[in-house]
């Protein structure tokens, strides 16, 4: 699915059309995300480590509040999308620590193989959640750049793109109207005004300086 950028006027104001961003069909009802984003190369930083890494990324983090139009059907998108990850994620970390509990609790001499069976079945689920996270994440609109006034979003419909371009031209339109009704009644007001007469300045004395007596030399 397309990219689109979006202004952060019509993320919070609520004037996107109404247009499911999931499929395209009315929309009827309006979920509220917040996205955060920074850019990929500050992963570069985990080369000095992982605290640089986090503190470098929670400073240039970016984020956005959306407001976006949803069907009855898709109004759950990201809700159901980060239950998934998120139940899935516990079924391993249980199964991990279970595994982990029950080794421990062995004697060195008689592991069986049902630790084993256990240990490869937790590494398996775990590379099979990173694989789903990743689908998961793929599929879902999600954030490719913020900056301080845009968000750009991938994996939105064409039809919400379309029905978004035909709401900013009939904008662009209404203030080419205003613009236009502005600049008559203005040239009309300009022409109904009388020039303002010129004022005096202190030093204009061409008219009366003669007038005006004259001050005595010391040699009369």
């Amino acid at each position: 699915m397309p990219n689109v950028t979006l202004s952060k006027y019509e993320c919070t104001r609520g004037v996107l059309p109404r247009v499911c961003m999931r499929c395209g069909a009315p929309a009827d009802e309006t979920t509220t995300k917040t996205f955060a984003w920074f850019h990929p190369l500050i992963y570069l930083t985990l080369i000095a480590g992982l605290l640089p890494f986090l503190i470098i990324a929670l400073v240039l983090t970016k984020r956005m509040t959306i407001e976006a139009p949803f069907c009855h059907e898709h109004r759950g998108h990201w809700f159901r999308r980060a239950l998934l990850v998120t139940g899935t994620l516990m079924v391993v970390l249980v199964l991990g620590i279970g595994s982990i509990v029950y080794m421990t609790s062995q004697p060195v001499g008689q592991r069986d193989e049902i630790t084993t069976y256990f240990c490869v079945a937790a590494g398996v689920l775990l590379f099979a959640w990173l694989v789903l996270s990743m689908i998961v994440s793929l599929t879902a609109i999600r954030v490719t750049e913020i900056t301080d006034r845009t968000i750009t979003l991938a994996g939105v419909d064409a039809q919400f793109i379309a029905a978004l371009e035909e709401d900013r031209e009939l904008e662009r339109d209404d203030d080419r109207d205003r613009r236009r009704r502005y600049d008559d009644v203005r040239d009309d007001y300009d022409d109904e005004l009388e020039p303002p007469e010129r004022r005096r300045r202190p030093h204009d004395y061409d008219d009366w300086d003669d007038d005006r007596p004259r001050r005595r030399s010391r040699d009369e």
